[in-house]
């Protein structure tokens, strides 16, 4: 999706679970377009200051086992998908799944 969009074109974003979905998308989107420029650090601190819920906060409690799980793994996931990003600006020319190949 980001391939096709234009620099101006915005994406609306939305899932009623509570999981942190919603905001995992928006952060990957933000990576896609930011790796380049910024830190991983600088957009997830950004991200939080426009979602300041509990989807990027491992500080904030969460007793949900379904939850914590799903936390932990985006824990993992999105500095890889970072790294990612910084090598293949909007997901060019390498997809994901190509990239993981070569870097497993």
């Amino acid at each position: 999706m980001e391939r096709e969009m234009a620099h101006d074109e915005r994406l609306h974003v939305h899932c009623g679970m509570g999981l942190g979905r919603t905001t995992i998308f928006i952060v990957m989107h933000d990576i896609l377009r930011n790796a380049a420029m910024l830190s991983f650090d600088d957009i997830i601190e950004r991200q939080r200051k426009f979602n300041p819920g509990r989807s990027l906060d491992n500080n904030k409690d969460v007793s949900d086992k379904g939850r914590s799980e799903f936390r932990n793994e985006r824990s993992e996931f999105l500095p890889l998908f970072y790294e990612y990003a910084k090598q293949n600006p909007k997901g060019q020319p390498l997809l994901w799944s190509e990239w993981l190949d070569h870097n497993a």
